[in-house]
């Protein structure tokens, strides 16, 4: 309804849609997950507590266990997550620059929902 009004019979326009849909990513409606949850699942797959985990076993349990990865998602995090020079994840390091692309991220769509609230304004009105 708040896409469409009171008839739900009418088609959403892409230019409503876009607006609501960054509206709703700005507003965090759905938020990553937070920096304790995450680090708490990486200590809880760290037994021993190094402070990192293998490579080869966060992929095993990436593909191989609850909601798998796919391909280009599981390339994708281990490109941003992994340590080049011995093949580990030191997960304090990940949390620490995930945070900060989050919060990157969370910026630029606010900047990208005022512009396309402004588009949106511009298109309704004219």
């Amino acid at each position: 309804p708040a896409l469409i009004g009171d008839d739900v019979e009418q088609l959403v326009s892409p230019e409503r849609f876009e607006a609501r849909l960054m509206a709703m990513l700005a507003g965090n409606e759905f938020p990553p997950e937070g920096q304790e949850v995450l680090l708490s699942a990486f200590k809880a797959i760290d037994e021993e507590n190094k402070g990192f985990v293998e490579v080869d076993y966060i992929k095993e349990l990436l593909t191989k266990m609850g909601h798998p990865f796919k391909p280009r998602e599981l390339d994708a995090f281990l490109a941003a997550a992994k340590d080049a020079s011995s093949n580990r994840i030191f997960y304090e390091d990940f949390v620490m620059l995930y945070a900060g692309q989050v919060d990157a991220n969370a910026a630029a769509w606010r900047g990208h929902r005022l512009h396309s609230e402004e588009l949106l304004e511009g298109k309704l009105a004219g």
